[in-house]
């Protein structure tokens, strides 16, 4: 049950622009409203909708569940159900209603996303690898998470190569974006493909406003490669990028960070030099 909490906890934050003061509101106006009319189920939609916005998940069950036993039918109803069980961590009764809400609309993103969460959840890696790719094959334009989310999927299942053929093909699609570059990166050091690593190093170097630290990282991956010469020219060109940047930037902590780590770096290639 851990790491499931994990994974409901990862997948439960996002950002909390709508003050709940406002849900709060909004939810007793319209609990105000379904006294006026009572019969209307629509209105216990919407409020377990905004119930569900404000994390009460086990008062917007009873909404959503008192519209199920009523009649009210629609895919948005058991998307939502499977959402309540989902943070309450009842994986199992999620993915039944999800799958009555893609009987009900098949090609539903926010459907099939959970539904990978789901198996995410209970390590059944197979079935959120093809939920994640419906997701990706029925989007209009896939978000950038959907990608990450399927290739660590892949990485979790010990399919390092997919999830490296995952990333590019986001990349293919949306552009080097540097939650893409950087976690590509990591599965090309897991595993060990150390010219890609460079490769991918340099064309973050090339396309990059500021440089430094992106020739800092490659000398790292050169040091490692035990290329010394190639790793102490990239030392000596991420300094030669910080002297040229102005004095307030250059005197700022994460300049000096940075200076600090290649001082560092120095004193490894000296060490190694004796040796």
């Amino acid at each position: 049950m851990r790491f499931a909490s994990i994974i409901v906890l990862l997948y439960s934050i996002v950002p909390s622009a709508l003050a709940h003061g406002d849900l709060h509101g909004r939810i007793e106006a319209l609990s105000a409203r379904i006294k006026q009319v009572p019969q209307d189920l629509e209105l216990y939609q919407q409020r377990g909708e905004l119930l569900l916005q404000h994390e009460e998940y086990t008062i917007a069950r009873r909404d959503f569940e008192r519209c199920r036993r009523l009649g009210y039918t629609s895919a948005r109803l058991y998307y939502c159900l499977g959402k309540v069980y989902f943070h309450l961590q009842k994986f199992r009764r999620s993915k039944h209603y999800l799958d009555i809400s893609l009987d009900l609309e098949p090609t539903d993103i926010k459907s099939l996303g959970l539904m990978a969460m789901c198996h995410v959840a209970k390590r059944e890696y197979t079935g959120a690898i093809k939920q994640y790719s419906l997701q990706i094959k029925h989007s209009v334009r896939t978000r950038p998470s959907v990608y990450l989310d399927l290739a660590r999927v892949y990485s979790l299942k010990g399919d390092l190569d997919m999830a490296i053929q995952t990333l590019k093909c986001g990349i293919s699609r949306l552009g080097l974006l540097p939650a893409f570059s950087s976690q590509l990166l990591l599965y090309y050091k897991m595993g060990q493909y150390d010219q890609l690593a460079i490769e991918l190093q340099t064309e973050l170097i090339r396309v990059c406003m500021r440089k430094e630290f992106a020739l800092f990282e490659r000398a790292l991956l050169f040091y490692t490669q035990d290329n010394y010469p190639a790793a102490q020219a990239d030392l000596v060109a991420a300094t030669d990028c910080i002297e040229k940047l102005p004095d307030h930037i250059r005197k700022g902590s994460i300049i000096r960070r940075l200076v600090h780590q290649i001082e560092e770096q120095w004193i490894k290639f000296k060490l190694a030099k004796d040796d």
